[in-house]
Formats: structure tokens, C-alpha cells, sequence
């Protein structure tokens, strides 16, 4: 099949059908594993490290992702912030297509208060992802309290075999009225 990869308008590959060939773009950057991100490029830049990539912008390298597929993805909780951490009618994760999957699901979404709160730190939710693995890039929750802030730090981690964990984002999220709260990696 031929296609053309894009990041942002940006040609990063082609794939020539007929050939089988793929030819990279000359402005991209492939670092070999055992190397880090350079210090600085030009604006606009785009790095390619392991299954990762980057765009270089604003003297700092932005937009971190990976390229790859994972099986399960896990929403951890951590130590509160405010109060304790909001209570919510569901945990999901988000795909790079801005796909939801519930990974949890305690009670319809509202905003009357009722749900689950009070996580402690370390307790986690998985989704399992393993018969159609996906590029995840978030995560979320439905908060169903308006009435003051709560919070804390909440942080998804994927996995393709849920010994090894690789985390994607961390946040400290802070809900200070009922409805969704997104956090990506984009």
C-alpha cells in the first residue's frame, strides 16, 4: 500500500507500492538508541528516537510521542493535592485518533457527587487493549463534583506484556467543577 506519513503537515515519509520502498525526508533527524535528543535545532525540526518523535520549537523540543502500538494502558493515581482527588463517574484513555475507551466506569456521568473518590496513591485501572493494540496519548476522567477543587497527580503508563511500564504523561489534575478533564500527550 502507498502512503505518505504527516506530522503536522509535514512530509516524514513515502512509501513507493511498487518498490516497496521508503524513503525518510531529508529533515529528519534519526538518532540511534544509544543516543539522547540533541540540545538544539532548528525551529520546526523533527527528531526521530527509538519509537518516539519530536518537533523542535520555542528552544525546546515539544510534542514527544510514541510511535508505537501497546496493548494495555494503565491510569495510575498519586498523592493529592487538593483536599483528595475529585470524584469521578469514569476513567478513560484516549487513542491518536481522540478515541475515548472507559476504563472504568462507576456510575453514568452527572454532577451530582456521586461516583468514586478518595484513590489512594498508587492505585491504578487497566485497559486492555490486546486483541486491537492502539497509539495512546491520554487520558481522562468525569469529574462529578462542582462544588470546590480536588486533585491530584494522575499519570497513564502503557504496556505490551504488564511487567514493563513506560509512562506517557503525568499531571496534577485539578477539578474545580462537573464535567470532563483531558490530559494528552500531544
Amino acid at each position: 500500500m502507498a502512503g505518505t506519513l504527516r506530522v503536522g503537515g509535514k512530509v516524514l515519509a513515502t512509501h513507493n507500492s511498487e518498490t516497496d520502498e521508503v524513503k525518510v525526508s531529508p529533515d529528519i533527524l534519526i538518532i540511534p538508541s544509544t543516543q539522547t535528543l540533541p540540545s538544539s535545532a532548528n525551529d520546526g525540526e523533527i527528531v526521530i528516537v527509538n519509537d518516539s518523535f519530536g518537533v523542535y520549537s520555542d528552544n525546546q523540543w515539544n510534542y514527544i510521542n510514541s510511535m508505537k502500538k501497546y496493548s494495555y494502558a494503565k491510569v495510575r493515581y498519586g498523592p493529592f493535592t487538593v483536599s483528595h482527588h475529585s470524584r469521578v463517574s469514569r476513567i478513560f484513555v484516549i487513542d491518536n485518533y481522540e478515541t475515548q475507551y472507559d476504563v472504568q466506569v462507576f456510575v453514568a456521568d452527572n454532577c451530582a457527587d456521586t461516583g468514586t473518590c478518595c484513590f489512594s496513591d498508587g492505585q491504578e485501572y487497566i485497559y486492555d487493549s490486546s486483541s486491537d493494540p492502539k497509539f495512546f496519548i491520554g487520558f481522562g476522567i468525569y469529574s462529578s463534583f462542582g462544588g470546590g477543587s480536588r486533585g491530584g497527580y494522575i499519570s497513564l503508563e502503557v504496556s505490551n506484556d504488564q511487567l514493563k511500564w513506560t509512562q506517557i504523561v503525568k499531571a496534577n489534575v485539578i477539578t474545580s467543577s462537573c464535567g470532563e478533564y483531558i490530559i494528552k500527550n500531544v
